[in-house]
């Protein structure tokens, strides 16, 4: 027992050590004595146990001081009726604060409860409600990953704390309220990022063929997609975007005065004065890209070109429009395009964009021998392409008032041409959730106009 005893001092007195604890040397002293080695054994294993609980005590301490370095500190359980402290982190660039946004979920384990996000602080917030478990409180820096699955647009799979860890899976509402969590999901890690450079941002692009019709004074609905289609959640309709590209055809503003106009409507809805980045302009189609103050240094080796493919690529009222630049190390393009008109043109709208992609002049000279598909990390492509649908009228018309918008895709010019690999095959298009918006009655988003009246004579 004694040998064990020794053996056992020895390593507590090798882990004390760790910890800067002073302890007297206790090495075994051999006697012959047996009330002598009586006494020592007591003392030893008095010893023993005034260590072991000295060590007890600095290995909590140091437990303590790890979670709380890693900002992971366990709070004790708050008095009745006493609210939980809460700690306010400084938001990066002086951004507003955001109101706390709430979802109601469906967890695996847990069934219904309520997960809000606070980007201010940086913390998601369980609540089990009918659980004994209370309120959990998860910091952004726990939160590993978030996997969106492709086949189930309202459910997520969330890593926290290790990648080893069984990941929460979440059913939201709908697919729009899981978008919605997962920009500020994104837009809260990256308010609390110690990065210096962000890793993600967010690009709005949007076209729009104004028909030579002056627009409306304020933009909103169109830079915050309150349309017909996949429209954002209310929580984040109005979160501003890091970069935003507006193209445009039969634009009968000039440049000033339509960029003067865009960031006017920025401005008004997101409190951001937006910097014209780039405009390019061919007869009265325009590409024009602003971005956030924050990002001016970040933006780099800025190029704009067009091309022209109207009558014998000599007439600039149709063709494309590019702008493109560097953000840090991270490459983007842009083209905006008004391609050939009339039903039975597909061939002639393939080779309008065949020419716009090997004769765009945009991006790194040095990759000049490829098309502008093979020049960038990303490239961005939107425009009035003008392809139509082959199907009757009414037939279109009846499918638009049942929504039936999968059924139009089966006769979508488009979307033939891209299957045979004829034209934008290497390009992913989101989603159609909206009708057809060719020969809308100006001023409405239910009435058509599909008769084509030209003058005579």
């Amino acid at each position: 027992m004694a040998c064990e005893i020794d053996l056992t001092l020895s390593s507590l007195e090798t882990l004390a050590k760790v910890f800067d604890h002073p302890s007297c040397s206790l090495t075994p002293i051999k006697t012959q004595d047996p009330e002598k080695e009586i006494d020592s054994l007591l003392c030893k294993i008095s010893a023993l146990i005034s260590l072991l609980s000295s060590l007890e005590k600095k290995v909590l301490q140091a437990l303590q001081d790890a979670v709380t370095n890693h900002n992971l500190a366990v709070q004790p359980s708050p008095p009745p009726l006493e609210p939980v402290p809460t700690i306010i982190m400084p938001a990066k660039n002086n951004t507003r604060q955001l109101p706390v946004h709430s979802f109601q979920v469906k967890m695996v384990r847990y069934g219904r409860q309520t997960v809000s996000v606070d980007v201010d602080t940086g913390v998601l917030l369980f609540d089990r409600k009918a659980g004994s478990f209370g309120i959990e409180r998860v910091s952004q820096s726990r939160i590993l990953q978030i996997v969106k699955l492709q086949n189930y647009p309202a459910k997520i799979r969330m890593v926290v704390d290790s990648y080893h860890n069984t990941p929460r899976e979440m059913t939201f509402e709908s697919a729009r309220k899981c978008d919605s969590f997962c920009q500020l999901l994104l837009l809260m890690k990256s308010r609390h990022s110690q990065l210096d450079e962000p890793d993600v941002v967010s690009v709005f692009v949007g076209t729009w063929n104004m028909g030579s019709s002056h627009p409306p004074r304020i933009l909103q609905s169109w830079v915050t997609c309150c349309g017909l289609g996949h429209t954002p959640d209310e929580s984040t309709a109005l979160l501003p975007h890091d970069i935003y590209v507006l193209g445009t055809q039969e634009n009968p503003q000039g440049e000033r005065e339509w960029t003067e106009q865009i960031k006017a409507t920025l401005n008004s809805y997101t409190q951001v004065n937006f910097k014209l980045v780039a405009v390019q302009s061919l007869c009265n189609m325009r590409l024009a890209v602003f971005a956030k103050p924050e990002h001016e240094s970040r933006i780099s080796h800025v190029n704009t070109a067009s091309v022209k493919t109207g009558l014998g690529n000599t007439l600039g009222n149709k063709g494309g429009v590019g702008v493109s630049f560097f953000f840090n190390r991270t490459s983007f393009g842009f083209v905006n395009c008004h391609l050939t008109s009339g039903s039975e043109k597909v061939l002639r709208r393939n080779q309008n964009f065949v020419d716009i992609l090997r004769l765009l002049s945009m991006g790194d000279k040095q990759l000049s021998a490829f098309d502008i598909s093979l020049r960038f990390t990303h490239l961005f492509w939107c425009g009035d392409l003008n392809y139509r649908l082959d199907l009757d009228v009414q037939d279109i018309l009846k499918h638009v008032s049942k929504r039936e918008f999968e059924e139009l895709m089966f006769a979508d010019q488009l979307t033939r041409e891209r299957q045979k690999r004829k034209a934008f095959f290497n390009f992913k298009e989101e989603k159609i959730t909206f009708p057809p918006t060719y020969r809308y009655e100006r001023g409405s988003r239910d009435c058509y106009l599909w008769q084509k009246y030209k003058t005579s004579g």
